[in-house]
């Protein structure tokens, strides 16, 4: 049983630094669209949307990879890098999500997790415009 934990874990672990690289590799390509509003479904999953953000994509985009089911959206919004990681650090806890990762520089990377569900966070800063990133799925076996 400890085998399949632990080969688990990898698997879950391999899922987040894929999802990781598509997400970065998606944000200079996001241009604002929309309204932003206080939830939103990614993936399956409820995530919280800081109000001032403002939808980036025309629509939420799926990702199935085998094993990992999900979702992609993005906002931008005029409000400090540091108040969007502390509005997730907090709010994401609140809402049962337990903290997996996190990675604060010049931008902001957090992970949380809920049973199978996993939400990948990204913000980033450019130009007084906050970007974020978010990639939510569950983990489904084979």
């Amino acid at each position: 049983m400890i085998g399949n934990n632990a080969r688990d874990r990898k698997k879950h672990l391999r899922f987040l630094i894929l999802l990781i690289t598509l997400v970065l590799g998606l944000l200079p390509s996001l241009t604002a669209r929309g309204a932003g509003s206080a939830s939103e479904f990614v993936g399956g999953a409820e995530v919280p949307i800081p109000s001032p953000m403002i939808k980036a994509a025309e629509q939420q985009t799926d990702l199935i990879i085998p094993g990992f089911q999900g979702g992609q959206v993005a906002y931008r919004g005029d409000i400090p890098l540091q108040e969007v990681i502390a509005f997730y650090r907090a709010e994401m806890q609140r809402q049962g999500w337990t903290p997996y990762a996190a990675l604060v520089s010049a931008r902001g990377l957090l992970i949380f997790t809920k049973e199978n569900q996993s939400v990948l966070i990204v913000v980033s800063e450019s130009n007084g415009l906050t970007t974020l990133a978010i990639l939510a799925g569950t983990t489904t076996s084979r």
